[in-house]
């Protein structure tokens, strides 16, 4: 009898659980979903510390050179603070809070970014996980890449990918990314190491894939309302 109990808990588990996937599914397929870009600000603190104990955004965002090097999840409430600072207020830095509806869901900037230059990177983190998968995140990169090679004029653009990860690789090749280089080695908790990829899009390549660019048909990008940092 308790046998019988314990899996019709778990069928009920499981049950409710694909029942809230399809409601969730049916209102990102149907609800109008505007992505907009706004500046970090420390009012953002918690969210941003709340990613940080995510594993899946560890794994896939910070690359770790070796044994040793891997960063403690989840993240001491200093070690978030200070990631934090890094992003509002280093001067080789744009980071953008990524809005979908005036809901935060991710970040997402540059680096390595001086008026100096030609050319600068970009990384993109979608902290909450329902959003994950839906074309967001595709459509909030567009929206940088409008504003970095269109208003802040920038003739390139340069990203780091770990080569296991084959769902960014294939959106940001979408998006007009080209592989062109490995830029090192990462190492993850299993002791494997893997290659660290390096993309490049170019102005001239991101007018022409942009034509192309494929989002679900309620996704809306709002262009990026701010001038020349």
């Amino acid at each position: 009898m308790l046998c019988l109990f314990n899996n019709w808990n778990l069928f009920n588990d499981i049950f409710m659980a694909v029942a809230f996937k399809c409601k969730l599914d049916s209102h990102f397929n149907t609800q109008k979903l505007e992505v907009s870009l706004r500046p970090l600000g420390y009012g953002d603190r918690e969210s941003v510390q709340r990613w940080l104990s995510d594993p899946y955004i560890i794994q896939l965002t910070f690359v770790v050179t070796g044994p040793g090097n891997y960063p403690s999840v989840p993240f001491s409430t200093a070690a978030a603070d200070n990631y934090i600072n890094m992003l509002i207020t280093d001067q080789s830095r744009v980071t953008f809070a990524i809005e979908v509806n005036s809901e935060h869901i991710g970040n997402i900037g540059l680096k390595e970014y001086s008026p100096a230059k030609n050319y600068c990177e970009f990384f993109v983190e979608i902290g909450k996980d329902q959003y994950r998968g839906r074309g967001l995140g595709k459509a909030a990169i567009a929206a940088l890449m409008d504003y970095t090679l269109g208003v802040l004029n920038l003739s390139e653009v340069h990203l780091e990918v770990l080569e296991f990860n084959s769902v960014a690789i294939h959106v940001y090749e979408q998006l007009g990314f080209i592989m062109t280089h490995r830029t090192g080695w990462h190492y993850d908790r299993n002791g494997q190491y893997w290659q660290v990829w390096g993309m490049t899009l170019t102005k001239e390549r991101w007018t022409s894939c942009k034509k192309q660019l494929l989002l679900p048909a309620n996704v809306i990008i709002k262009p990026v309302a701010l001038s020349t940092p």
